[in-house]
């Protein structure tokens, strides 16, 4: 993060973060992602590609 000058940055799992990493996180400008967010993210901006089953 800092050898690119970045303000923040952005972890994201398909899977969960653990107690520490998510303590850890707090200390440092980092957002995590879960699961749960990153599908929640997929799902509002994703756009239709025509294969979706109705």
């Amino acid at each position: 993060m800092w050898k690119y000058k970045a303000n923040k940055s952005i972890l994201i799992t398909t899977s969960d973060f653990t107690i520490l990493a998510q303590e850890q996180a707090k200390e440092a400008p980092i957002e995590l992602w879960n699961r749960k967010v990153l599908f929640n993210l997929i799902e509002k901006y994703m756009l239709p590609t025509g294969k979706e089953k109705n």
